[in-house]
């Protein structure tokens, strides 16, 4: 019975965004990411770095990061005081460092803990709506990189 309960609640939530979706694109239709990328990695660190930061000056810091750093295998293994200082110039660099790790790393299996069943907070939220509005065309070969849907 909850199952069934949470399914239908979740379906309701679904065409209700996709409809929020539809109006918010009619308004407007020439909306667009501000931040410079040219591939899905690109983006996904982009987006990391612009939480609680202007878009211009996530723009300055990325021509020089997305230069030396080309794969996710290159955020990897680059030391985390070496990336830090890198983006040393944006808000919260040392946790956004950190953040472009995790996700470069190959994932682990996941264990069922109560964590990874709990919503997500708002801004990966964001993230994630940004990832998969302006990325979802754009071929990734990258390995390692993953995508943990927590919406269900």
């Amino acid at each position: 019975m909850a199952d069934s309960t949470r399914q239908s609640n979740i379906s309701r939530q679904k065409t209700r965004v996709k409809k929020i979706i539809g109006r918010l694109e009619k308004v407007h239709p020439d909306a667009k990411l501000d931040l410079d990328f040219t591939n899905p990695l690109e983006l996904l660190i982009a987006l990391i770095l612009a939480a609680q930061a202007r878009d211009d000056l996530v723009n300055k810091v990325t021509i020089e990061l997305f230069k030396t750093n080309r794969t996710a295998a290159d955020y990897a293994s680059t030391p985390l005081p070496k990336l830090q200082s890198q983006i040393g110039k944006i808000n919260f660099y040392r946790n956004k460092a950190q953040g472009a790790q995790k996700f470069s790393r190959p994932r682990q299996p996941a264990r069922r803990r109560a964590q990874d069943r709990e919503y997500c907070p708002r801004q990966r939220f964001r993230q994630t709506n940004h990832w998969r509005r302006h990325a979802r065309d754009a071929p990734f070969t990258t390995p390692g990189f993953y995508h943990k849907n927590r919406s269900g």
